[in-house]
């Protein structure tokens, strides 16, 4: 399997890899409730939390040859979240993902650069489908979903506090 290119660039964006100046930015991110209710990862993640999610990337980058990217608007320099692919044992698929600090929200950042990752993805890599779980409370994942033509396969339930309900939604973005 081929490795995607661990820089890409988008009309407004440059997907890059991880640094250790993008810390802080991430950091800001993941502290976010209102951010992180969406992410999966169950909270906000401290600064050691995201000093290991930075290496876990790294990381998957070298076992994987994909991994996420940080975005970074060409413009100003800033930062816009991260996006990109992770192997999700769990399901054993790919999923691709992305995650913005507000700021950055509805500026059509996460379409751009998600779009840009399954495009590469599939021109690059063997996959035939890249899946994404979205939280069913998150219209504005679910729209970036749409506008990259997935198709809703199915959903998750499990128990919360209790009582049966969907976790997530699952989509699946097909080679053309």
């Amino acid at each position: 399997m081929a490795m995607l290119d661990q820089r890409l660039e988008t009309a407004r964006l440059i997907l890059r890899m991880v640094r250790p100046a993008d810390i802080p930015a991430l950091e800001a991110m993941n502290a976010d409730p209102e951010v992180m209710a969406m992410s999966g990862a169950g909270g906000t993640l401290d600064r050691a939390e995201t000093f290991k999610h930075c290496c876990t990337t790294l990381g998957h980058w070298q076992l994987k040859g994909y991994g996420m990217y940080v975005l970074e608007e060409k413009q100003t320099g800033d930062f816009c979240g991260s996006v990109g692919l992770h192997w999700r044992a769990d399901m054993q698929c790919v999923e691709l993902s992305w995650i913005l600090p507000r700021a950055k929200w509805s500026h059509g950042y996460a379409t751009e650069a998600a779009r840009a990752v399954r495009d590469h993805a599939f021109a690059k890599m063997d996959f035939t489908e890249l899946h994404h779980f979205i939280d069913p409370e998150n219209p504005r994942s679910l729209r970036v979903a749409e506008k990259l033509g997935a198709v809703r396969r199915g959903e998750i339930r499990t128990l919360v506090d209790g009582s049966e309900r969907v976790t997530d939604i699952i989509c699946v973005s097909s080679r053309p």
